[in-house]
């Protein structure tokens, strides 16, 4: 809220630090307010992150040691408004230079025309001025066409004729506690039956519950089968 009343939106929170003169600033429930354009900092949020005090003279204020009394920080002031002293920018830059085949790692592994735009549009640091030609196994591997199934000599005339199954784990623990799944699928209806287990040892009574199902629908679809047409 605005010195007139009026409120404005906050789309961030968190905390950041302020760096001066190899002293750190801690400052925190920082609010991301797109429509400030001005940096503005609680006095009092400021003195209790940072156990410290301000003293406000006319021209200048002092940030002190809140037991010491040390003199941490000094800022002026300018036009009537009590500046943060600037610091040192912070400067990002590659200590090593690498090779374009690693840009292609950690880029995701695009395609070599559209690795070349982007190291000349962003000008990334390589090891060498010229655009190597490299083999990538894993893009080969998995951009390479497979040979078609070959043709099924399993055939099926009803529903729950042949069924296939499978276990598989999953690598993650799902929000109820399931890490294992038996999948059912009919090989006439290609319809599937999915069941999630939290041990495998239940694949089992799952597999028993399934079977009983099965039967009951059997008998069904041989009543509706054998059901004469009106």
């Amino acid at each position: 809220m605005i010195g007139d009343g009026t409120g404005l939106p906050i789309i961030h929170t968190g905390s950041t630090s302020l760096l001066h003169s190899n002293k750190e600033f801690s400052l925190t429930d920082v609010l991301c307010v797109p429509n400030i354009t001005k940096n503005l900092i609680s006095i009092s949020k400021f003195c209790i992150s940072n156990n410290a005090s301000i003293e406000f003279l006319p021209f200048l204020f002092l940030v002190k040691d809140l037991h010491t009394g040390a003199t941490l920080l000094k800022g002026k002031a300018k036009d009537v408004v009590y500046e943060w002293p600037p610091s040192a920018p912070l400067i990002a830059f590659f200590s090593i230079k690498t090779t374009s085949f690693n840009w292609h790692h950690r880029l995701g592994h695009p395609a070599l025309p559209i690795l070349k735009h982007i190291i000349s549009k962003h000008a990334l640091d390589l090891a060498s001025s010229r655009m190597l030609q490299f083999s990538c196994n894993a893009c080969h591997c998995n951009k390479s066409y497979k040979l078609s199934f070959s043709m099924s000599t399993l055939t099926s005339t009803r529903p729950l004729q042949i069924i296939f199954s499978d276990v598989w784990t999953s690598p993650i623990l799902s929000s109820d506690g399931f890490k294992y799944y038996i999948i059912f699928v009919d090989h006439f209806t290609k319809y599937i039956w999915l069941y999630s287990l939290t041990h495998k040892s239940q694949v089992k009574n799952v597999f028993l519950r399934f079977k009983a199902i099965t039967h009951a629908l059997t008998r069904t679809v041989q009543i509706q089968y054998n059901k004469p047409c009106s």
